[in-house]
């Protein structure tokens, strides 16, 4: 009778255990590397070079990510929060939000 009790017990525990409901940790310290490439792809931060997302400054991943959130209309936090996981995650046509100077500059005839 006893062991059939502590039994129940561990049970009961452990089934509310696994139904509690766990929210997701999101690194907005250290974004990952696919945000990184996007913010790269399409142009919050100048890429091009090998491992280049070592070399980014802390001050300059925050400023791509709220010029991003701003682009993208959403709150402007400078973090990778949800809102913005949702913004790099909609779909895109594939061209840059911002052209780098040489880009949009005219060749002189």
């Amino acid at each position: 009778m006893e062991l059939s009790c502590v039994i129940f017990c561990i049970l009961f525990i452990a089934g509310q255990c696994e139904s509690a409901a766990i929210q997701p940790k999101i690194n907005t310290t250290s974004p990952s590397l696919s945000a990184m490439n996007f913010m790269e792809k399409y142009g919050y931060l100048e890429g091009g070079h090998t491992d280049s997302a070592a070399l980014y400054t802390e001050n300059a991943i925050t400023e791509a990510v709220k010029t991003l959130q701003k682009f993208g209309n959403i709150v402007i936090t400078g973090q990778l929060d949800n809102a913005t996981l949702e913004l790099m995650a909609s779909p895109r046509c594939g061209v840059p939000d911002i052209l780098k100077k040489e880009e949009h500059e005219q060749p002189r005839k």
